[in-house]
């Protein structure tokens, strides 16, 4: 498990990790799953798991839209990019 304490905390308040990613038993990488409605405003590059994400047009545009079965997201260009 991969762990992060919160983005300018000090003290003990670095004792508040937030897991980021897990390492499954076979060797599978699980990055944090969101809901569509819960997707962070985080830098772009970032990459999530979207439980109910789809994405809007396949090859073409690819914004997420909620109300999928769900899709990796990842931020470009300060919006949510969903691939399933």
């Amino acid at each position: 498990i991969f762990q992060t304490a919160p983005a300018g905390s000090t003290g003990s308040t670095q004792n508040s990790l937030v897991t980021a990613v897990t390492i499954g038993p076979s060797g599978a990488l699980f990055p944090k799953a969101f809901t569509f409605s819960a997707l962070p405003t985080i830098s772009d590059g970032g990459m999530v798991y979207c439980s109910d994400c789809a994405p809007t047009s396949a090859f073409v545009d690819q914004t997420c839209a909620g109300s999928g079965t769900g899709a990796m997201a990842y931020r470009l260009n300060g919006a949510w990019k969903c691939y399933n």
